[in-house]
């Protein structure tokens, strides 16, 4: 959620003090070092979380599927935060998923197929599968995509008032 709302970190380390935005913050393993998951240096410690006012605030929404309801890590998650112009029209969205990569996952080709338009229950299904097009399941956890598609139908349903 804190990606979708625009979300930055405060680092103070050996190189002084800095700002990373959180959509530059997390590294993939393809992207050189399989043992780091973000771009922070050894000596480096997080001291603040800054979230802007965001026009996203008012309609936005968090939702995971978690195997146990004990605390547990999600299998997979959705963040979608919205805003509206005119006729209740799209102006804007920011879509990210989790639990389906190494990192949070933000699907901009999907947030771009809501701009525009109303939401319905069509369009909620057409962006959901937008969202995972392309995914590559690994051999034992295919099921993630259509429960992810289900995660962003509902999300963004909650926030639009349509029926998923």
């Amino acid at each position: 959620m804190l990606l979708a709302l625009g979300a930055s970190v405060n680092v103070t380390g050996g190189d002084g003090k800095r700002t990373i935005p959180l959509d530059k913050f997390f590294t993939l393993p393809a992207d050189g070092n399989l043992r780091r998951e973000n771009v922070l240096k050894n000596d480096d410690l997080i001291t603040e979380v800054v979230v802007p006012a965001s026009k996203f605030g008012a309609n936005s929404t968090y939702l995971k599927f978690k195997e146990r309801d004990s605390m547990d890590f999600a299998m997979s998650a959705v963040a979608a935060a919205v805003t509206f112009g005119a006729n209740k029209t799209v102006s804007e969205a920011r879509l990210v998923l989790g639990g389906v990569a190494p990192i949070p996952w933000r699907v901009a080709k999907a947030e771009a197929a809501l701009a525009g338009k109303t939401m319905s229950k069509e369009l909620l299904a057409e962006v959901a599968k937008t969202a995972l097009q392309g995914a590559e399941p690994l051999a034992k956890n295919a099921y993630k995509i259509p429960l992810t598609e289900t995660l962003v139908r509902r999300a963004l349903a909650k926030i639009g008032g349509v029926t998923a």
